[in-house]
């Protein structure tokens, strides 16, 4: 992520890791300049980043030309949650699971890192929730519960299929944000 609001340090160390024979970084359009990789074992190039706000991009380069291109932008205030799941369809068996991903997410879709917003999640129709946990090793509360904090802007749920075909419905909210829903097909 490039969301570093509350980081003192002027400059943040990032690290890329290319199959590229180089790669060259950019702050925000500006070059950072370009370092060849000089050990395929050890492929990993640093830069002292300024800490500001914006786009990190990095463009790999093979032979002089763009080979790779990868990203990082700055995220606004949480402004909506996003499911993605896994699996679109499960087996109509009791016991076919998907996992769908809860992204605390701003108004352009970039997930919020540091969003820690509770988030309740229900299940309806063809299937059942079966869990919803987060990364946090801090968080000891029930995956049956049906609510948990996000961590780092996430939270995952898992929907277990029933033995009828049809649709599951998932719903996640959160105070203060846009509501998500999506439905995962039984067949």
């Amino acid at each position: 992520h490039w969301n570093w609001p509350s980081d003192s340090r002027k400059t943040i160390d990032v690290e890329v890791y290319t199959n590229c024979g180089a790669a060259e970084l950019f702050l925000n359009g500006k070059s950072l300049g370009e370092k060849p990789v000089e050990d395929r074992l050890q492929p990993v190039l640093r830069w002292d980043v300024p800490n500001e706000p914006g786009v990190v991009r990095v463009i790999g380069k093979r032979d002089g030309a763009e080979a790779a291109r990868f990203e990082l932008a700055t995220a606004g205030t949480a402004d909506h949650l996003e499911l993605v799941p896994d699996r679109s369809t499960l087996r109509a068996d009791g016991a076919d699971l998907a996992n769908v991903e809860i992204r605390v997410v701003d108004a352009s879709g970039r997930r919020v890192h540091g969003a820690a917003n509770p988030i309740e999640v229900r299940a309806s129709g063809a299937g059942e929730l079966a869990a919803v946990d987060s990364g946090d090793v801090r968080d000891i509360s029930p995956v049956q519960a049906g609510r948990r904090n996000a961590y780092e802007g996430r939270v995952l749920a898992i929907v277990r299929a029933g033995t009828a075909a049809g649709g599951i419905v998932v719903r996640a909210s959160a105070p203060g944000l846009k509501p998500a829903e999506l439905t995962v097909v039984v067949r």
